[in-house]
């Protein structure tokens, strides 16, 4: 029952562009919406009259919280962070918590990963990369921003699984139409693949966007105990070869 004083705030791909004081909902016989239904976008907690605030243009995307979020939540909002296809665990966690940066020999394994399937030297636009590790929140495993990629420290509770051996795929022996999958008695499994992550991001750094198909690793979502594949087919493949010089 306590209102918060500029407690509401607004933000647009990231940069906030107003704020305002707490207030409850008053009562009323009306649907609480969001948005016209006649096209025009407007914000009001009844019908939509010509009483509420509205926007000149169309939202893409709304999402409210009932709490403010902190500045790295509202970067991974911004960006096209990857998240966990899953809840976030409750449950004692298997694998492992990033304390610092992964270390160079996985992060250069997941270069590596985009050199082959592109057929092009990527160290010096990749091998610089910023990696900060901390605590992203609720599903998110990571997200880039700006060139610097952040990832969570626990995986959402559920652990990484930091592979020794990144350059095979001995602990993912089965084929699915989301990627390799961990058996169940695989060092693997229950976990989440941190390798894939990183591809992932880095595909960002590139300057990818998130595709729809859910076997690659450009896809938005990770599965626990799932590695994500590179595919020949893939759009994001022929843009890239059509903008990096081939070796």
């Amino acid at each position: 029952d306590t209102l918060q004083s500029n407690a509401l705030r607004g933000y647009l791909d990231g940069t906030s562009f107003g704020s305002g004081d707490g207030k409850r909902v008053p009562s009323h016989s009306d649907d609480i919406g969001i948005g016209r239904v006649d096209g025009g976008t407007k914000f009001h907690t009844g019908n939509s009259g010509s009483n509420g605030d509205g926007l000149a243009g169309a939202v893409d995307e709304l999402r409210v919280y009932n709490r403010v979020l902190n500045s790295t939540e509202i970067g991974a909002l911004a960006s096209e962070a990857m998240q966990l296809a899953a809840p976030a665990s409750s449950q004692p966690q298997v694998g492992q918590t990033l304390n610092a940066t992964p270390d160079a020999s996985l992060v250069q394994a997941a270069i590596s990963g985009w050199e082959q399937a592109l057929g092009m030297e990527l160290d010096g636009v990749l091998g610089g990369v910023r990696i900060v590790v901390t605590d992203l929140g609720g599903s998110i495993l990571g997200y880039e921003a700006g060139g610097v990629i952040y990832l969570d420290d626990d995986a959402a509770g559920y652990g990484w699984f930091i592979d020794q051996t990144p350059f095979d795929a001995a602990e993912f022996a089965l084929r699915t139409d989301q990627g390799l999958a961990a058996e169940a008695d695989s060092a693997a499994a229950g976990q989440v693949d941190l390798l894939t992550v990183l591809q992932h991001e880095l595909g960002h750094v590139l300057g990818l966007s998130h595709e729809d198909d859910g076997g690659t690793v450009m896809t938005d979502a990770l599965e626990v105990g799932v590695r994500k594949l590179f595919t020949d087919a893939s759009d994001s493949l022929d843009l890239l070869a059509g903008l990096l010089p081939v070796l």
